[in-house]
């Protein structure tokens, strides 16, 4: 969460470099011009700070979905890891179980009476 924080504030701090670069630049070309020109240039950069704003809130929407969406993939690749990380110990639980009972069954003896409600306990725990 951290790094996102800090990859939306560098996108923040880029897009106002860029913003600031621009403003010299106009400054430096309206120096030259007459008053009319100011006059005609702050009208345009008026109706482009404008367009610029509702870009800005297009993007910022964006981000904010893509935000969403990445959240949303993360948890779904960690319920995939956790789902299989639980169908692992279940496997592996089930094979211990079974080895038991491949032992008790396979000893050379009779299994006794409390052997086989033992069998029928793992079982049922098992099932």
């Amino acid at each position: 969460m951290e790094d996102k924080f800090k990859i939306k504030l560098q996108q923040t701090l880029r897009s106002f470099d860029v913003l600031n670069r621009n403003q010299h630049i106009l400054y430096r070309n309206v120096a030259d011009q007459e008053f009319l020109g100011l006059t005609r240039y702050y009208d345009s950069m008026k109706h482009e700070c404008i367009r610029s704003k509702v870009y800005t809130k297009d993007l910022e929407v964006q981000l904010k979905s893509v935000t969403l969406k990445t959240k949303s993939q993360s948890k779904q690749i960690q319920d995939q890891r956790q789902s299989k990380k639980n169908a692992a110990h279940k496997v592996n639980r089930l094979k211990q179980c079974l080895k038991q009972i491949y032992d008790i069954l396979n000893s050379r003896q009779q299994p006794s009476s409390d052997q086989l409600r033992h069998i029928k306990n793992l079982c049922e725990d098992r099932l």
